[in-house]
């Protein structure tokens, strides 16, 4: 193959990875979308995180990244001594202000939340990003965060996300329909037949787009397939976060088991990482 043509491929895969965010932020510019993911509660692991690592937020500094509607906050505000959400969603803001009137909520781009933060912030204790919302970003950009946020921590301070687990048996895959238990459940089979249908279009429809790399994977997620999301397995991650000044303290799965190093979860969608900024 000619390099002309490698070097035009690369250059639009680049382009392409580059609008992720863009396409997955118009899912949620949505009131009824707020409305939904604010009425959701924490995961398995979210809770488990929460519970065993309360000291590093109760009485501490809190930057919530991806805030969304607020489905954290319930969680965070009561026991932080500060606390601050970000998101880019208008929509999701404001049901948020108006859940949390006592919280602090700022409009911005995970792609420059130094902008939205501002330089007279003081360091936090604890920054969170749930619900795989670091996902959306490109890979250079994802970097780029990581790197904002190590330089945001207070020496020791925690951060705690969740990503696309790559090594999970359908990631990249198209969503596989679900299975019928009895006759009583029939309306909720029939709902989910008629959503599976929905994710399975829009899988079809960015499928092209879909991409492997050595480290990391571009594949169809976000709300009903609409977007894509990066994924990465738990090897890969750990790398990652060791590169960038942060130290890994446990990984649980979906269910909310720990993850041993060099296990690849396979039966996990996603991975949640615990780690500490490097002294």
């Amino acid at each position: 193959m000619e390099p002309s043509a490698i070097s035009g491929r690369q250059a639009a895969a680049r382009d392409s990875e580059a609008e992720m965010t863009d396409l997955n932020a118009q899912a949620f510019f949505s009131a009824r979308v707020a409305r939904q993911l604010a009425a959701e509660r924490l995961q398995p692991a979210e809770a488990v995180i929460l519970i065993r690592y309360r000291d590093a937020y109760a009485g501490k500094s809190v930057l919530d990244l991806g805030v969304g509607s607020g489905r954290t906050t319930r969680y965070l505000l009561p026991f932080s001594r500060t606390y601050l959400g970000l998101d880019l969603s208008v929509e999701m803001l404001a049901l948020a202000k108006d859940t949390f009137p006592a919280a602090r909520f700022v409009k911005g781009d995970l792609r420059d939340i130094d902008r939205a933060i501002g330089e007279e912030e003081p360091p936090f204790d604890f920054v969170l990003i749930a619900y795989n919302t670091i996902d959306v970003l490109s890979h250079a950009d994802r970097l780029a965060l990581i790197d904002a946020i190590r330089a945001r921590l207070v020496p020791g301070g925690l951060f705690v996300f969740s990503t696309h687990n790559r090594a999970w048996h359908g990631s990249g895959r198209p969503p596989s329909f679900p299975t019928r238990h009895g006759f009583g459940d029939l309306p909720h089979y029939v709902w989910a037949v008629i959503t599976t249908l929905r994710e399975r279009r829009n899988h079809i429809r960015l499928a092209s787009r879909q991409r492997q790399e050595a480290d990391h994977a571009i594949v169809t997620g976000s709300l009903r397939r609409s977007g894509l999301v990066y994924c990465i397995d738990e090897a890969a991650q750990r790398r990652q976060l060791r590169e960038h000044g942060f130290e890994v303290l446990s990984v649980y799965d979906c269910n909310a088991d720990p993850v041993e190093s060099g296990k690849p979860a396979a039966d996990s969608y996603n991975l949640h990482f615990v780690c500490r900024a490097a002294d």
